[in-house]
């Protein structure tokens, strides 16, 4: 993934600091998750959430905007509910 891809993705997401960065040096600079944790004393699993927080983000076929993954929680706000029983 190139930087402004990276950064077109990353403004989709509440990611800040350190989990940011970690992401960055996984997905841009290509180094390891176990090598991203250990220079930003950062514990291997952050790095790991952080990377796929930014790959999971969807790109539309139309327009090729990136666009979040929809959580449950917002579907079923726009379909009014639904029940589990």
């Amino acid at each position: 993934m190139n930087r402004a891809e990276f950064s077109r993705r990353a403004a989709l997401t509440k990611m800040h600091g350190r989990a940011l960065d970690a992401a960055r040096l996984v997905l841009v600079e290509g180094l390891s998750r176990y090598a991203a944790a250990e220079r930003l004393g950062i514990d291997i699993a952050a790095v790991s959430r952080a990377a796929k927080k930014i790959t999971e983000l969807k790109t539309c076929r139309c327009c090729g905007q990136v666009t979040g993954s929809h959580s449950a929680a917002s579907i079923r706000s726009r379909i009014g509910g639904y029940s589990t029983r």
